[in-house]
């Protein structure tokens, strides 16, 4: 895969906000939620930063990079390694890899996949960002009633939930659940046969699907993601990132995603959990809330741990019309709660 990208430095930004943080609203509960508004145009930027300082002292920072060159674990590397040269007064020197995604996985010709990304205003306004919250205990409950010999995961299991009510809203807006299937992208980084470093940098990611189900229960849901995963993850462990096996399997996992029928609703959720965003420190403290910038994909959600690393918040991107159908089918799915 190439890009070509414009010779541009980083955009920087600075704004003071007359108001304390405590005003801003904090989670509540084992499963809170309330929307957010989007408005968002594609930049050919490779990276904006944005610092809010707060009347109480409070910071807030907003990265923004293009997919084009990185992936949330380069993201999480850049942060954290900038982080620690702010609090060693750049005395530390940037120790990585480098990017080698494209000495890893060379362009064959095969040109990006076309996100149907919605970047009309016009067109923003009938969308929304749904935010979900997932305690520790939630999640600990739901594990203790799903009766099964797969080992979920609490992404998995808030990501079944997830794809069980945009089934719902399907369901309720057209009378009839369509065939369904869900794709997620796995960090390839530490899991195939040649180990690639867990701080390399660049996009080093494929793309795990489940097959097209009808299946409408969380549980069956969630073990059809499992089995999903478990097979990439081992089918990648068995082979070498600079065999020819190697990068076909890369390929061919893209490739996959060209190729699904429009009768069948593909869902876009992706996992940053396990991600150490919640490390980030430049030296005043770690971060109380990190959130993940949402592309403008219908129907698509992202999930990151909460502040305390156990638990998941996600993003649900939704039209607003399709929201109170989106919370009818999410209350009774929680596996029983």
């Amino acid at each position: 895969m190439a890009t070509k990208l414009k010779p541009q430095g980083p955009r920087c930004k600075r704004f003071e906000i007359w108001t304390k943080m405590a005003k801003l609203p904090k989670p509540q509960g084992p499963k809170w939620q309330f929307t957010l508004p989007l408005k968002t145009k594609p930049q050919e930027v490779v990276l904006t930063i944005q610092l809010t300082t707060f009347e109480c002292g409070g910071v807030a920072l907003g990265v923004s990079a293009t997919h084009s060159v990185v992936d949330a674990s380069t993201l999480c590397t850049f942060l954290n390694k900038w982080a620690s040269m702010n609090r060693e007064e750049n005395r530390t020197k940037f120790t990585t890899p480098g990017f080698i995604s494209s000495s890893l996985f060379p362009a064959r010709g095969f040109r990006p996949m076309p996100l149907p990304l919605i970047t009309d205003d016009h067109m923003l306004d009938r969308y929304t960002r749904k935010k979900l919250s997932f305690s520790e205990s939630a999640i600990s409950s739901m594990k203790e009633k799903v009766k099964t010999s797969a080992r979920l995961s609490k992404a998995q299991l808030v990501s079944a939930i997830i794809w069980k009510a945009l089934i719902g809203v399907d369901r309720a807006t057209h009378g009839y659940p369509s065939e369904s299937m869900l794709f997620q992208p796995i960090n390839l980084r530490e899991k195939m046969a040649s180990s690639i470093s867990k701080h390399a940098c660049g996009n080093i990611w494929g793309i795990c699907s489940t097959k097209p189900t009808i299946l409408e229960t969380s549980i069956e849901l969630a073990n059809l993601l499992n089995e999903s995963v478990t097979k990439a993850v081992n089918d990648h462990s068995n082979v070498h990132h600079d065999s020819e096996q190697g990068k076909m399997m890369v390929l061919n996992s893209f490739l996959g995603m060209t190729n699904i029928p429009e009768s069948t609703k593909a869902i876009p959720i992706t996992s940053w959990c396990k991600f150490p965003f919640y490390e980030v420190d430049f030296g005043f403290g770690k971060p109380v809330w990190v959130v993940p910038g949402t592309m403008p994909v219908k129907k698509s959600a992202y999930l990151i741990d909460d502040n305390e690393g156990n638990g998941v918040e996600a993003f649900v991107f939704l039209e607003v019309k399709d929201v109170t159908y989106f919370d009818e089918a999410l209350d009774g799915n929680v596996f029983g709660t």
